[in-house]
């Protein structure tokens, strides 16, 4: 489990709230219900430090993982609005919005690092160019079926699962078994702001991470 961001790269911050502390707690959350369930399970970063993308999945790959879950909250620009639970797997983007999307998370607050932006659209590329050459690799497939398996109980918990689609996340590039990215939620919508700083809702969904992770797990 990957709480994105983290230390001096706060994330997304919006309506008072930082999602890289957002993702820290769910991550927390998280671990401690899988490990009630018997699932074995280890975060990335297990309080408020910085850590680079490629660093994350190298540590899942250093052991042994069978599933890579990177935890982030999502935002928008002013005169934009959107709602619900978001869940990505690395490959060709799905639209606009997505291919956005992963251009802002490749962002990385390197040290000597004169262009965060240039850097993030240089690496963006790559993935991209790359991507279409592996598009039918069966880690991609693999990937999907669990987001998949994600979204749907996420819909049994009565979570607002707003899409699953596909992006060239640079956190995911490295990991050498299923990997998602699951954006939360909108931290610029009020609302949802809200929920997602509410420990209560913060439970509810990592119960229904740990239940689809279960469910595919016991399906592996």
């Amino acid at each position: 489990m990957d709480p994105g961001h983290g230390g001096k790269d706060p994330g997304a911050v919006a309506n008072g709230i930082r999602e890289k502390d957002i993702n820290l707690k769910v991550g927390q959350i998280l671990i401690k219900v899988l490990e009630k369930r018997g699932i074995k399970a280890r975060l990335t970063r297990s309080q408020d430090i910085y850590l680079r993308l490629d660093e994350r999945t190298k540590l899942a790959n250093d052991w042994d993982g069978d599933l890579f879950v990177s935890l982030h909250c999502n935002a928008l620009p002013a005169g934009r609005s959107a709602r619900g639970i978001e869940i990505y797997i690395m490959a060709l983007p799905t639209d606009e919005d997505a291919m956005k999307l992963a251009l802002i998370e490749n962002r990385e607050l390197g040290e000597g690092t004169d262009d965060v932006n240039k850097i993030a659209d240089k690496r963006t590329k790559l993935l991209l160019q790359i991507l279409g050459d592996m598009e039918q690799n069966v880690k991609i497939e693999q990937s999907l079926s669990f987001a998949e398996v994600l979204y749907k109980a996420g819909n049994h918990s009565g979570l607002n699962m707003r899409r699953v689609a596909q992006a060239p996340f640079f956190v995911l590039r490295g990991a050498t078994m299923p990997a998602v990215l699951v954006e939360m939620g909108f931290l610029t919508d009020k609302s949802e702001a809200a929920l997602l700083a509410n420990a209560n809702y913060q439970k509810r969904v990592a119960d229904s991470l740990a239940d689809g992770i279960e469910s595919y797990l016991r399906s592996m």
